[in-house]
């Protein structure tokens, strides 16, 4: 699968959107672990199935232990941002999915195929788990979303930035930190699942549950975003022109003043614009469907999979063979050695026999020497 993380460039930025509290979080290391050991055990099974098809029962303590770990993490107020976990389970979900439907395909006698329940479980977990997370980014999105909204049309923000020159750079990095967060989502996830895609109906109906008294007003969330456009790149700087003006000239800001404040506005307009655009990834298109670099990847991904499958079904077969045939010229040579085991023992015997029929011989022309001679002194 495509990194989301790699193809936004914040790598080494994932430290700046969680504490270090949360990052050290024992649970937390203890699931990645978990997740990476599991994934481990699948590709040695599969690299070699007659090992360790007998040893299912070692991931089974980490499997079980996945959901409850997951719904005590996300209590965390830090996981919606947990860029890093999240795309590992997004990666979980679509690696034992894909791994699933390559093995529904193998042939029934497969070794690999009696072990279908393991990634059906796996399956099953991930996908129950990200749709979780998918929820839990819509509701924190649209509730974040309208509150932006909202204040912008009070000029609550105008009045921030017209009176704490400090609040101009933790807003620009708090809606960096959103944006970050909304086109990570749109890579990662299907945009069926996001809120990007919610109908008017789904509007209406969140905005019930939810409070929501503000964007529900627009008709989809590309008007929402174009309308934050419009606020950062036009009307809040004539809003504090207009105010600013207003103001005695001693408190009145500076033009350098208020050209770095337009800078850092229009810089925030960039990530609506961005948002707002069809070809951001993060709409459906006509057809329902996204074909972006990153899906197409995805599908090369899967192909390989089964691929590989496929090529590891073969080693395998070809492996119990030439284990069949040690295990035949084993026995062969097991029962020659045996036949030349016998041959020797039994011309040890007979080699035995003859020195003891040779000791016989010389025995009888000995005492024949003997008696011929004790005759002829009988006869003179």
């Amino acid at each position: 699968m495509a990194s989301a993380i790699n193809h936004l460039g914040i790598r080494k930025r994932l430290g700046e959107f969680i504490s270090r509290e949360y990052a050290m979080n024992s649970e937390r290391l203890s699931l990645l672990i978990g997740l990476e050991n599991i994934r481990k055990f699948w590709e040695n099974f599969k690299r070699m199935p007659g090992i360790f098809s007998h040893h299912f029962d070692h991931p089974a303590k980490e499997i079980s232990a996945i959901t409850p770990k997951f719904d005590r993490i996300r209590q965390h107020e830090g996981f919606i941002f947990d860029f890093q976990l999240i795309e590992i389970i997004v990666f979980m979900t679509k690696y034992f999915v894909s791994e699933n439907e390559v093995l529904k395909k193998l042939p029934d006698n497969s070794v690999i195929k009696s072990k279908i329940g393991f990634t059906q479980e796996l399956s099953l977990i991930f996908t129950t788990i990200i749709d979780e997370i998918a929820a839990m980014v819509n509701a924190y999105s649209i509730l974040y979303l309208d509150k932006l909204l909202q204040s912008l049309i009070e000029s609550r923000v105008t009045l921030n930035l017209m009176t704490n020159k400090e609040f101009i750079d933790r807003h620009l990095k708090e809606l960096q930190t959103r944006f970050y967060l909304f086109r990570f989502v749109c890579i990662a996830f299907p945009n069926r699942m996001l809120f990007f895609n919610f109908t008017k109906k789904e509007f209406n109906r969140i905005a019930k549950q939810r409070k929501i008294t503000t964007i529900n007003k627009f008709n989809n969330f590309k008007d929402v975003f174009e309308e934050l456009f419009q606020y950062y790149s036009q009307r809040l700087t004539a809003e504090i022109i207009e105010l600013n003006n207003g103001k005695e000239p001693a408190n009145q800001l500076t033009d350098r003043e208020l050209i770095l404040l337009n800078d850092k506005l229009q810089e925030i307009s960039s990530f609506f614009f961005m948002l707002s655009q069809p070809d951001s990834g993060c709409y459906e298109s006509a057809t329902g469907e996204r074909k972006t670099t990153i899906q197409q990847q995805d599908n090369k991904a899967l192909e390989e999979a089964k691929r590989l499958a496929a090529e590891t079904e073969r080693l395998a077969q070809k492996t119990k063979d030439i284990a069949r045939r040690e295990r035949e010229e084993a026995k062969r040579l097991a029962a020659e050695v045996e036949r030349l085991k016998r041959e020797k023992e039994a011309a040890a015997a007979q080699a035995a026999l003859i020195a003891e029929l040779e000791m016989v011989t010389n025995k009888l022309v000995k005492n024949s020497f003997l008696l011929f001679s004790l005759l002829v002194n009988l006869n003179s």
